[in-house]
Formats: C-alpha cells, sequence, structure tokens
C-alpha cells in the first residue's frame, strides 16, 4: 500500500492536478473581475467561484461579465458588489431551454382513467 501512495506522489495525484487547475481557473475569473472593475475588491474571489460555476453550469459567464459591465458605469464604493448583483440578475433573468413540445397529440385514449365499456355487437 505505501508503494502506492509514493507512486501517486511521484506522478502527481489526479485530484491535486484537478484542484490546481481550478485554482487556476478561479485566478483567471479573478483578474478579468479585476481588469473589469479596476481593483481587487472583498467580493472578487466570491465572484470569481460564482462565475466558474456558472460557466461549468453551460451560461456564458464572460458574456454575462461583459452585459453586466455595459449596462451603466459601476458605482465607485462597492463595484464589485454591485457587479456580482448585476451578473446575478442577468443569470436569474436568462431564459431557461426547455424541452421541445412533443406536436404529435395522443390519438388514442389513455390506458390510465375510466372507460365507457361498450358492448360489443354480435
Amino acid at each position: 500500500m505505501a508503494v502506492g501512495v509514493e507512486g501517486r506522489l511521484r506522478r502527481g495525484d489526479p485530484t491535486n492536478r484537478i484542484n490546481a487547475r481550478y485554482g487556476e481557473a478561479l485566478h483567471i475569473w479573478q483578474e478579468r473581475v479585476v481588469a473589469y472593475v479596476g481593483n481587487r475588491g472583498e467580493q472578487t474571489s466570491q465572484l470569481a467561484k460564482y462565475l466558474d460555476g456558472i460557466q461549468r453550469k453551460g451560461v456564458g459567464a464572460e458574456r454575462m461579465l461583459e452585459l453586466a459591465v455595459a449596462r451603466k458605469p459601476l458605482p465607485v464604493d462597492h463595484p464589485t458588489a454591485a457587479l456580482a448583483f448585476r451578473v446575478k440578475d442577468l443569470v436569474a433573468r436568462r431564459p431557461r431551454r426547455t424541452a421541445p413540445v412533443d406536436d404529435l397529440r395522443r390519438t388514442t385514449p389513455s390506458s390510465s382513467g375510466p372507460r365507457a365499456c361498450l358492448p360489443y355487437p354480435g
């Protein structure tokens, strides 16, 4: 067992590599937020985590960030908090994609529920 642990440490544990990549992704998002805001605020890392999370869910986080900045100038006193609020508001207002509705309607009665039993003519 000790040999296996040593081997993983030498090769680099996959978990450590994943965590390192996640840290890199957060750092990139933090730098993007700072580029828009102008400084690193108290909520920069929280916004970076949120952006990374929505990006992983398939939401265009970079686009949401651009739209949030384009609305109007950010306030001077709490720009990161305002930017986070705008991004979250845009994501909440984003239209949800739903499954396509089946246009073929059922033409036969459903097997569930009561049915009129007609005598068989014969």
